[in-house]
């Protein structure tokens, strides 16, 4: 054996040990699967707006279902590879939609060439048609014409040399066409239609419920071609590989699948919902689910905290705390006062996340120690004083610690302010970090701080989720 074909057998070697990470990592994967995709599925049908715009009349959390949540997922690599957030349309909540949107419109300008919703369904109906699958199927074809499909991909890669220019995508090609026939792009293409109308409701070319119309049978076409999201997901690397003209030795190739062992690791897994969901409309009756989901939030005296636009963790205080109903509807934020005597009030802030490898009680410790001395610095820096205590640990329930900071400040004119930074993991799943503050001018006595325990059980003994 020539050393150069040996080298060549060594690097297709490592490709076949590389890719083997996409399935390596989702050995544990079986209950996230289902079966029974049709081998005889066809391009998916051309899409159609009408209209102009109009903003939809719910938002994500307010019709959310195992569909919603399926269409999220069948780009969640994508989602996952440029740091976004999992679970919502587009990868970006309300909240960040606002300011991402001239970013985002850019982008569907330059690698998209939409530039409004008359560009929508042209640029979706070009990627169903013909899409990267056109140019796989002709590669496909010159394989065949040397007969070369009916041997494995070492032994065919043997007839080309590793200097022409086409040799990772002929090699990408064959693999693919092993693997999955000539469905072996799709879920490349189809994971993409999804995501650009995701992106083009970020940008408001097309409003949420149009989306959702939209993107629903190109997720049935996507869900019939494989048998599983280690399927699909292995398509769609193969997929941006053919397109790069990679193999899996280079860099970009490797950090998708290198995103996508991610997102089979998490806790909270966007493969969670079952690859052979039966996916249909569930947003149809979204204004009426949008006031049932308002009425459940708000029932039995609980109050919502808003961790997404698809999901809630909802507390319940005791009747003296006055919740700020106003800020709420306006801003979401969950805050309450409770009024002390005298015209002094305690402030209290609630937010809450999903629990991650960046979102956990851990980390939000090792937050407030570095933090200390910067805040020590600022303060003095006006002529002030701040001290923090340590960190300490209370169980109010069986399940539930709450770990907390005390914090006292005293600025240069006498104003004390005394605060509590507390976070508890909820349910295995949620994130729920609290904010305590109260407030005295030079003369006047601090309320908080007098009984520190039994504040944080009020503030962490009722949720629901």
């Amino acid at each position: 054996m020539s050393e150069v074909y040996a080298m060549r057998e060594e690097k297709k070697k490592k490709r076949k040990r590389i890719l083997s990470v996409v399935l390596a990592v989702t050995m544990g994967m079986s209950m996230l699967t289902g079966c029974g995709a049709s081998e005889n599925s066809q391009s998916a049908e051309t899409v159609e707006l009408k209209g102009e715009y109009q903003a939809s009349p719910f938002v994500q959390a307010e019709i959310n279902s195992d569909t919603v949540e399926w269409i999220c997922a069948a780009y969640a690599v994508y989602t996952q590879y440029n740091h976004k957030t999992l679970g919502v349309i587009g990868g970006l909540s309300d909240q960040e939609k606002e300011s991402s949107q001239d970013r985002i419109k850019l982008t569907l300008s330059e690698g998209w060439g939409i530039n409004g919703r008359d560009d929508v369904t042209e640029v979706i109906n070009k990627l169903l048609t013909k899409g990267h699958r056109e140019t796989y199927l002709k590669t496909v074809k010159k394989l065949e014409k040397k007969g070369l499909l009916e041997l494995s991909t070492e032994e065919a890669m043997t007839n080309f040399s590793e200097d022409d220019e086409e040799f990772a995508r002929y090699q990408d090609a064959h693999e693919m066409y092993t693997q999955y026939g000539e469905h072996g792009m799709d879920g490349w293409d189809y994971s993409r239609a999804l995501q650009v109308l995701g992106d083009c409701y970020l940008a408001d070319y097309i409003n949420l419920e149009e989306c959702l119309d939209l993107s629903l049978p190109i997720a049935k076409k996507l869900q019939s071609a494989f048998t599983s999201w280690e399927e699909l997901a292995d398509s769609y690397i193969y997929g941006y590989a053919f397109w790069q003209n990679e193999t899996a030795d280079d860099v970009e190739t490797k950090f998708r699948i290198q995103a996508y062992a991610e997102l089979v690791e998490m806790e909270n897994s966007p493969y969670s919902v079952a690859y052979d969901t039966k996916l249909e409309n569930t947003w149809k009756d979204g204004e009426k689910r949008k006031e049932e989901r308002k009425a459940y939030e708000m029932s039995d005296g609980y109050v919502p905290i808003r961790c997404t636009d698809t999901e809630s963790v909802q507390v319940r205080l005791p009747e003296e705390y006055v919740f700020d109903k106003e800020d709420y509807e306006e801003y979401e934020n969950t805050k309450f006062t409770k009024p002390c005597g005298d015209g002094d009030s305690i402030y209290i802030s609630y937010q809450a996340e999903f629990l991650d490898d960046r979102n956990n009680a851990e980390l939000q410790k090792k937050y407030w120690t570095e933090g200390n001395a910067q805040e020590k610095e600022n303060a003095e820096k006006k002529g002030g004083t701040y001290e923090a205590g340590e960190i300490k640990s209370l169980s109010v329930k069986e399940d539930l610690t709450v770990f907390y900071l005390a914090e006292k400040e005293v600025t240069e004119g006498g104003t004390q302010q005394i605060s509590y930074q507390a976070v508890a993991e909820v349910g295995g799943k949620y994130l729920v970090k609290c904010y305590i503050s109260d407030v005295a001018s030079p003369g006047y006595e601090l309320m908080l701080g007098m009984n520190e325990e039994a504040l944080i059980k009020e503030l962490f003994s009722d949720f629901r989720w």
